[in-house]
């Protein structure tokens, strides 16, 4: 009950739902752990909905950051309770663009280092915000900004799990969704990435050089 009550504090804390006084906190979080009549289909009639107006987007971010850290830790998403609250905020807020680009910068300090283990963990969930925003993530995700920045993590390390992993993502979003979305930026990190892992891309490059017509004067 405790976990259950904890977890909804800070689901109506991130979203904005209410304050973080702590009194108006758990007097929420009781009612809805008790399915008394502040259940959750009744709280979300008693409190506004989240928007992108009313939503802490610093709340959200550090939501995210603990996210991943919870995945550092080996526990899959299933079990992530911090991911649950995550993704009822963002269903909450009807995965809002702006509130979505909030949970993803969130993880981005993850993709600055050099850790091969930061780098996994901010692919992975890149590709869990894509299995439950759907369309409404893809939007946001498959653009140069997103795109650049995932690719950028498979740079910062030697380690080829990375770039194998996102490979792999990039072959299941691609598969999601490219009958909804043109997923040109999807397709161009793919043929980065297969041209860096060709051992001859050098050769490749250079033959290509010899073969593109000389620039105009």
């Amino acid at each position: 009950m405790e976990a259950v009550q904890k977890l909804a504090k800070e689901a109506a804390i991130a979203t904005g739902i209410i304050g973080d006084d702590e009194t108006e906190a758990l007097k929420h979080a009781e009612s809805v752990g008790n399915g008394v009549p502040g259940s959750p289909d009744r709280m979300r009639k008693s409190y506004a909905r989240p928007n992108s107006e009313n939503v802490d987007k610093l709340a959200i971010g550090f939501l995210a950051k603990m996210v991943v850290q919870v995945d550092h830790n080996g526990v899959p998403y299933s079990r992530n309770t911090k991911w649950n609250v995550l993704a009822q905020t963002l269903h909450l807020a009807k995965w809002n663009g702006s509130v979505v680009e909030a949970a993803l910068k969130g993880v981005k300090p993850f993709a600055k280092t050099e850790s091969s283990k930061d780098h996994c963990g901010v692919l992975r969930f890149y590709n869990q915000m894509l299995w439950s925003g759907k369309e409404k993530a893809l939007k946001v995700i498959c653009t140069t900004k997103h795109c650049t920045r995932l690719e950028k993590c498979t740079l910062k390390t030697d380690d080829k799990v990375v770039s194998k992993q996102l490979q792999q993502f990039l072959s299941d979003w691609i598969e999601m969704y490219d009958n909804l979305h043109s997923c040109e930026d999807f397709y161009l990190i793919q043929r980065h990435l297969t041209f860096l892992s060709h051992p001859n891309r050098c050769s490749i490059a250079l033959a290509r050089c010899d073969l593109d017509p000389d620039p105009p004067l």
